[in-house]
């Protein structure tokens, strides 16, 4: 991530180890919803981030700071240094770093090790299993349509639901798992000094099984049958995860076109870059729902 503008005013709570002090954070490029800030005190680099306008039922702060902090105790992600729920951020240490490339998600498998030493942890306790079925039913209320009616995400949902449905969506014996459910490049990052990899952003992390982090982060790729079989074999080269894959990838696709909406929704104006990703993922879960019928 790199400065877009001059540094601005951050604003911390009275409990905070900054406040008193004037600070001030460049502005970081990256990042839909939220806004994030470098910026120095002391002489040690931390990261301050704002919570954007989440979605409840995608998002959960609680739940999001107790899987990041489980992931950083593990050396997987930078450690939570402040979390504020009802000033709506965060701060962080900053590690210097940059995305992995797109190519790279293929070819390099040190990343993968770590994703993979994500899914061998122990989740925290009283987390709900994730559930995308009622998230996206309960989207589609919020936009006043019911499923059976002809807004698109619903009109597919209901094809999806003939042969995706809760009690058969994961047949080869997935156990839930501690997920990131966002794992895209910009979401991955390289170490600028040791070459070593760690995660970011853990709006959507939740407890579910391995399959639901695989298709989701497909879900953001434009890859082909052979891409996507090549990634799965990468990831377990014994995984006969491929079937569980497909059968899950409408939904995952339907998940993020439903979120696409609902945040340009509830940020009252149209944004190219929502519209554009709503089509995307809208197109995406059409072919994974055609081609997915033969994994039924």
């Amino acid at each position: 991530m790199k400065p877009l503008r001059e540094a601005v005013p951050l604003r911390f709570d009275q409990t905070s180890f900054f406040y008193g002090d004037p600070i001030y954070g460049n502005r970081l490029d990256g990042g839909v919803s939220n806004q994030s800030f470098s910026f120095s005190y002391q002489g040690t680099s931390y990261l301050y981030r704002n919570f954007g306008s989440g979605i409840p039922w995608y998002q959960e702060r609680e739940r999001e700071k107790s899987i990041w902090d489980l992931a950083s105790r593990h050396g997987l992600s930078p450690k939570i240094v402040e979390w504020s729920t009802k000033s709506r951020y965060s701060v962080s240490e900053f590690i210097h770093g940059s995305p992995l490339d797109k190519a790279s998600l293929i070819k390099n498998d040190e990343w993968i090790r770590i994703w993979k030493r994500l899914h061998s942890l122990r989740a925290p306790t009283l987390l709900n299993r994730f559930d995308p079925f009622s998230v996206i039913e309960r989207g589609l209320r919020q936009l006043g349509k019911a499923h059976q009616q002809a807004h698109p995400i619903g009109e597919l949902y209901c094809k999806v639901l003939q042969y995706c449905r809760p009690q058969n969506l994961f047949v080869n014996g997935n156990d839930d798992v501690v997920c990131h459910l966002d794992i895209h490049p910009l979401n991955i990052m390289s170490h600028r000094d040791s070459e070593t990899f760690f995660l970011i952003d853990w709006e959507f992390a939740h407890v579910a099984p391995v399959t639901c982090d695989l298709a989701h982060m497909i879900a953001h790729m434009d890859w082909d049958h052979q891409t996507i079989q090549h990634f799965v074999v990468a990831y377990d080269r014994s995984s006969t995860l491929l079937n569980d894959i497909y059968r899950y990838l409408p939904m995952a696709c339907l998940f993020w076109a439903l979120w696409c909406i609902l945040k340009e929704e509830a940020e009252g104006e149209k944004k190219t870059e929502y519209r554009y990703w709503y089509s995307f993922y809208l197109e995406r879960a059409d072919y994974f729902w055609r081609r997915g019928q033969g994994f039924v």
